[in-house]
């Protein structure tokens, strides 16, 4: 954002790090299936048709369900339940860290405008904190994030069919 409103823009420097978390890393828990999960709002932005519409697409697969958190899922048109979406609600900040830890694979589907690309993408970073595979859509500096790390993937344009194949994909690699 501001190289590209800044004359002097070799002085701007952006550096991404999971500094500020003080995590242990914990191995995802052995179990039968794989754990999908974002925690974040429920703003338009936040892109979580494609998400929801990917558990939809990825019903058949018992070994893999949705654990959707951090806002009020009242609506059941936009969050219907699901057998393979839960829906814990609210989690507590002191509680973020264990929900992370509680799934296999991390989303970040926020849609590519205005809006997406210029809000720092926090939860990227404490998936990444908390060594959880990511999967992030095109949108503001997660790509570049998520190239840099090695860690997950980028799916681009973000659809629930492009994003079922990629959850698909990662479920399929071993730990």
């Amino acid at each position: 954002f501001l190289k590209k409103r800044t004359w002097k823009t070799a002085r701007v420097f952006s550096v991404w790090d999971a500094a500020e978390f003080e995590v242990e890393y914990q191995a995802p828990p052995r179990r039968n299936g794989i754990v999908v999960g974002y925690i974040g709002g429920n703003a338009w932005w936040q892109g979580l048709q494609h998400l929801i519409g990917a558990a939809r697409l990825l019903s058949h697969r018992l070994d893999i369900s949705f654990n959707i958190a951090g806002f009020d899922p009242i609506d059941r048109e936009q969050f219907p339940w699901l057998p393979n979406i839960t829906y814990p609600g609210y989690v507590e900040r002191a509680d973020v860290v264990e929900f992370i830890r509680g799934c296999d694979i991390t989303i970040s589907t926020r849609i590519e405008d205005i809006t997406g690309d210029l809000l720092f993408p926090h939860k990227v970073s404490e998936y990444m904190a908390c060594g959880r595979a990511v999967i992030v859509s095109g949108a503001g500096d997660q790509p570049g994030i998520i190239q840099d790390a090695r860690c997950g993937m980028v799916v681009t344009p973000m659809s629930a069919e492009m994003l079922a194949r990629a959850i698909e994909q990662v479920a399929s690699m071993t730990p």
